[in-house]
């Protein structure tokens, strides 16, 4: 016998019974279960904080650490001390995501498309050239990226001609 009829043959005769291999998906999240996340997987009482403020605390919150990080590796690669500008750029989109959820939840439409996407990349231009690439640039930093992507090609481009002299 298959060991699938063994183990229903088993299961039936005895008076205990056995939990379902895998639980339901109500039960399960993430994924090392093999779900993903679902609304519908935990919902907050109604009248709790957590339903009005705890998704937008937590959206601040990713993008407050992605600003914080981005710091951080700025600090590593220009050498120079942070001056916050690139958490402000940071926290300034999550903001913007924030008060766009709170738009749509009170009933606003999304603008047209031909509309929002000329604003939504201008937007993101202009605080990206004024707080973003700044510390960047007063370093010089992008001066010593551009010599060692130069140099990577240089040396690429010398490889390929001995593998070519070898070839023929």
């Amino acid at each position: 016998p298959s060991r699938r009829s063994f183990s229903r043959e088993a299961s039936s005769s005895s008076r205990i019974s056995t939990p379902p291999a895998k639980p339901s998906p109500s039960k399960t999240s993430g994924i090392a279960a093999g779900t993903s996340w679902s609304p519908l997987s935990f919902a907050p009482p109604s009248t709790s904080p957590c339903t009005r403020y705890g998704r937008s605390a937590g959206v601040l919150a990713v993008f407050l650490v992605s600003g914080l990080m981005h710091e951080v590796m700025f600090w590593y690669v220009t050498l120079a001390p942070p001056t916050g500008e690139v958490t402000a750029f940071f926290v300034l989109h999550g903001a913007c995501v924030v008060a766009e959820g709170a738009s749509r939840r009170a009933g606003w439409r999304r603008p047209p498309a031909v509309f929002a996407m000329p604003l939504t990349l201008s937007f993101v231009g202009a605080t990206g050239f004024s707080l973003f690439y700044p510390p960047i640039l007063r370093s010089h930093a992008e001066e010593l990226v551009l010599a060692e992507c130069a140099a990577a090609m240089d040396s690429l481009e010398a490889d390929g001609r001995a593998v070519l002299a070898q070839v023929t």
